[in-house]
């Protein structure tokens, strides 16, 4: 065996399965790559840049126009175009949030349920309290049957009478 794993005997969990610890050192390379993020790409709904084809051009042009002094690289063009792309059509951003009647009722449904679901949890602790309740309630009355009994035969030590005498 080597020195980062072995057997552990002292945890005993009733069959013959032997609990295992190892140490495990990860390749320097494979944590490196770990902690590179990955830029995702953008997801463009071309449709809606279709719908603001004037005003995506009259942007692109602006943003290079305000770049004429300097030359663009290929990095700063990609960029730009991403950038007035994602302005305009980004999904999700410039469609209407509706709601539909069949989402409204789903949502009153979720509320029913979680309403009831709490009716339930309080019916629940209104029952556990009655069985708490019960439980005092006997245990009481044992230990004043006891405490009768306990007396009985005091009385009948004490005064040297029988039980029928004692009890009556």
């Amino acid at each position: 065996m080597s020195k980062g794993c072995g057997v552990i005997t002292k945890i005993d969990i009733g069959n013959d399965h032997r609990m295992v610890r190892a140490r495990i050192k990860l390749n320097s390379r494979l944590e490196r790559l770990r902690r590179i993020k990955r830029k995702r790409p953008i997801k463009i709904n071309t449709e809606i840049l279709e719908m603001h084809k004037e005003q995506f051009q009259l942007g692109i042009s602006n943003r290079f126009n305000a770049l004429e002094e300097k030359k663009p690289t290929l990095e700063t063009f990609h960029k730009i175009m991403e950038e007035e792309a994602e302005r305009f059509g980004k999904n999700g951003k410039d469609k209407p949030n509706e709601k539909l009647e069949e989402d409204m009722e789903i949502e009153r449904l979720d509320e029913n349920s979680k309403h009831s679901r709490k009716e339930r949890q309080r019916q629940l602790l209104k029952k556990i309290e009655y069985t708490e309740l019960n439980k005092l309630v006997k245990k009481k009355r044992r230990a004043r049957q006891r405490r009768k009994r306990k007396e009985g035969i005091e009385k009948i030590i004490v005064n040297g009478i029988g039980p029928k005498k004692a009890y009556k």
